[in-house]
């Protein structure tokens, strides 16, 4: 193994532990009683300074922090470079564009896929138990924009009863998840196909 394998080996597995502490850090986020240990308090000294630069990008919407996602995205972009680096020698344009691409899509995808989770728990949320805690008042800021999106479309601005806009958001989302997939998909094969 030469000496710039045993490197890219060792800061592609950094890499990989330090995003699994981001993602600890955002289930420490939902379990905020168990924030006070002091292994939660280590994991969180170690990502605060590297979340905190990019939250300041103000990505947060209706009380969910994406802030976190353009962060994993950069240190995926580090692992993507530098494996190209140490396969091809050099780093392809094609592949700086791919991961651009995969970017754009991934955070599109990520957006109606988590507003189609959204809408279908509030769904069953308001059918099923009623419920209205601290949960269904977060999912309904969230949801604010895009119901008043179908009021619009639907509606022509007057009210679409809520629980009919969440299943149109729901099966709307979940569709364009899927497009956004399949045109990722097509997206990586021409671009795959770039001679530089």
């Amino acid at each position: 193994m030469s000496s710039f394998s045993f490197l890219f080996s060792l800061i592609n597995t950094a890499i990989t532990i330090y995003m699994y502490l981001i993602l600890a850090t955002i289930l420490l986020s939902w379990l905020p009683q168990f924030r006070y240990h002091p292994i939660a308090q280590v994991i969180l000294s170690l990502t605060a300074p590297y979340l905190n630069f990019w939250r300041r990008f103000g990505l947060q919407v209706g009380g969910f922090d994406f802030s976190v996602i353009l962060g994993i995205v950069f240190l995926t972009f580090i692992q993507n470079s530098l494996r190209s680096i140490a396969i091809s020698g050099s780093l392809r344009l094609a592949v700086v564009i791919m991961f651009f691409s995969d970017v754009f899509f991934t955070i599109l995808s990520v957006f109606f896929s988590i507003m189609a989770i959204m809408a279908t728990l509030r769904f069953i949320a308001l059918v099923f138990m009623r419920s209205n805690g601290p949960f269904s008042m977060m999912v309904d800021r969230f949801l604010r924009r895009p119901v008043m999106l179908v009021n619009n479309m639907f509606a022509r601005g007057k009210m679409v009863k809520y629980h009919h806009a969440l299943i149109i958001i729901a099966v709307s989302g979940f569709i364009i998840w899927q497009a956004i997939n399949y045109v990722r998909f097509i997206a990586n094969g021409l671009i795959a196909m770039l001679p530089f």
